[in-house]
Order: C-alpha cells, then structure tokens, then sequence
C-alpha cells in the first residue's frame, strides 16, 4: 500500500473554479486566422461559463471585452498581460493540493526547449498571482521546466508523460533524467511516474506532449490515440504506443481500461503542405462539458461519440480546431484549470 503523499495533483474531471485562457493578438504568428481562432475560444468559453468561472489574459482588454460581451459578466476576470502566444496549458500554474490548501506551481516556460520565445508567456502566472483573484493560496516559483501539457494526473498519484518531453536537455539541461522525475514526483506529490518512451505527431513542436497521446478519463480508464491505417506514417509508433499502455497497471495492480480514439485523417498546412498534429485526445473537461476538437471530417462524431460513452455525467460536443492546429496545438493546450476552492469569489 503506497503512503499517503502531502502533496495531490487532482485530475481534471474534478470539481474546478475556473479555466484559464490566454487570448490571441496581433502580436502572435495567428495572421488572417485570428478571428477564427477567437471564434473557437469563444466557443469553448460559452460552454465552460455555463456553470463556472473563466479567467482571461491578454493585452488589449478592451477587444477581448467586446468579443466576449456575451459571456455572463460574473463567470468572465479578465486580466491585462501580455503573452508571447496562446497556450496557457504550458504557461499556466499546475495547481496542488497540499495540507488543506491550494499550491500554485509556476514552474518555468522556456518555449518548449528554446524553439519559441516565451519570456513573456513565462510571467503571466506572476501577474495573475498579484490580481486578488484567488485565495491567500501560495505561488512556488520553480527552477524547472515543465509544461502542464507534458503530465496528466489520475488523483491518486499516478502521472503519464512521454521520456523525449519529460527528460529534455532543452528544457532542463543541469538535471539528469531520473533526478527530473524525481523532482516531478515530489513536487507533484506522486507515487509513480508512468512513461511512453516518446509522443511525437508529425508537425508537433512539443516533442510529445501526452495530452496529444493519451488522457485519463477516470483512475481506471485511459483513451489513446490509435492508427489502423498501415499506409498512415504514425501506424508503427501508435501501435507500439497500445502495447506499451496494455503493460500499464491502475495502483490496485489491474489493467487500465483503455478507450481507442480515431487519428483523424492527415490535416495539412495550406502554405507547404506540411502534417499538421490533429488529434481527438486534446479534449477539455470542465465541469459540465467534455469539448472535443473537430476537423470537419467524418470520424469528429465517431469521437465524439466515444467519449460520450465514457463521460456519461457530461455533456461532449465539439469545436472546430482547424484554424487552431496550423500554430501546432488543439483545444486543451490553449487553457488550465483550476481545481474547487481556488478562486477568491465563489462563483
């Protein structure tokens, strides 16, 4: 029997505050696609404020009010910062239970191993930290780098990742791989760490983020990217991917129950034809929705579909994501959540 940690990273199915958003700007490399893609976040923000909260970066505060002006006004912060891109799942907090109380973890952003700049992505934890939006919960700076798109947490102190984005001489060239995870062990309060050797998409910037991969939908059940087209350039690596999950065990020392979702068919990037990442596993789950992201192909309703199977207490819809995955990312790298109890004003 594992002891009890101090520390808890809860998964995200469980009772939230609020979802964390960064909005696109003219800064970014969004170009002639930035309506749309503020037409998706819209979107997923008008199903999360349904019954909770959501917190909103950006610079120009103004625009980002006149496009959300029909957002129930008590479930909407928005907070000025500037930001070098949209994807708060990797430079927002990762945020832990600990002792009763709430730990914001603002671990370091480095663009995912110096390939983008990020020194202002990096400070938007900070500056939310100062707003008054959350409780007297504490902020822990940390000297590693990780990514909340590069860990999922069951609750119970099981984290999965990928080793070519968990070990990363980018990221964190002073530490050696197993003194890495175990600093993510202890920092994040868990048991163990279980890992797929890699989690690389073709056209992925993030060298494997799991949230592409695999997900926990509960403690016992895992959904995962799958490829039955031999021809498809990913078949050999998924499949390895499925034999290495099947090897997996739940903390009890049984199988996970593993729940396949379709590779979407190749999207390409119109400027050189280059694949783009589209995958199904990059879903969100606030407290009423699980929103998938769709690519206007048939096999968006077959996921949809498998997941209102397994999510049955949510309502699964989707979002387009297109316009989103030409910047190399899908629904859930653009938020984070924040569990029950953090949030200063109970919504």
């Amino acid at each position: 029997m594992q002891e009890k940690s101090l520390v808890r990273l809860p998964a995200e199915w469980e009772l939230q505050s609020a979802i964390q958003f960064t909005w696109p700007h003219e800064g970014m490399d969004w170009g002639r696609d930035i309506e749309a893609v503020e037409d998706s976040i819209f979107q997923c923000i008008s199903f999360i404020t349904e019954d909770q909260a959501v917190i909103v970066t950006g610079p120009d505060k103004e625009r980002i009010q006149g496009k959300l002006a029909t957002i129930p006004p008590d479930r909407l912060y928005i907070v000025q910062v500037n930001s070098n891109d949209v994807w708060a799942r990797d430079h927002g907090p990762i945020t832990v239970e600990s002792k009763g109380k709430y730990l914001l973890l603002d671990y370091q952003f480095n663009g995912w191993g110096g390939k983008y700049p990020a020194e202002l992505d990096n400070q938007v934890t900070k500056h939310l930290a100062m707003t008054g939006l959350f409780h007297p919960n504490e902020r822990h700076e940390l000297s590693l780098v990780l990514e909340g798109g590069s860990i999922e947490s069951d609750g119970q102190g099981t984290i999965i990742g990928s080793i070519d984005c968990l070990i990363d001489e980018g990221r964190n060239p002073n530490e050696v791989g197993k003194q890495i995870l175990y600093l993510i062990k202890r920092q994040l309060g868990a048991h163990r760490i279980l890992t797929l050797p890699s989690g690389h998409l073709a056209g992925d910037d993030t060298d494997g983020h799991i949230d592409t991969i695999a997900r926990f939908c509960r403690p016992d059940t895992i959904a995962f990217v799958e490829c039955d087209d031999p021809k498809d350039e990913h078949y050999d690596l998924l499949n390895d991917f499925k034999t290495e999950l099947r090897r997996w065990k739940t903390l009890e020392g049984q199988p996970y129950s593993l729940i396949p979702l379709p590779l979407p068919d190749p999207c390409l990037h119109p400027t050189d034809d280059h694949r783009l990442p589209a995958t199904y596993a990059n879903f969100i789950i606030s407290n009423k929705y699980v929103i998938v992201p769709t690519y206007g192909q048939a096999k968006d309703q077959i996921a949809i579909d498998i997941l209102a199977k397994v999510f049955r207490q949510r309502k699964v819809v989707g979002v387009n994501a297109l316009p989103i995955i030409k910047q190399h990312g899908s629904l859930h790298c653009l938020c984070m959540q924040y569990p029950n109890g953090v949030l200063s004003k109970i919504i």
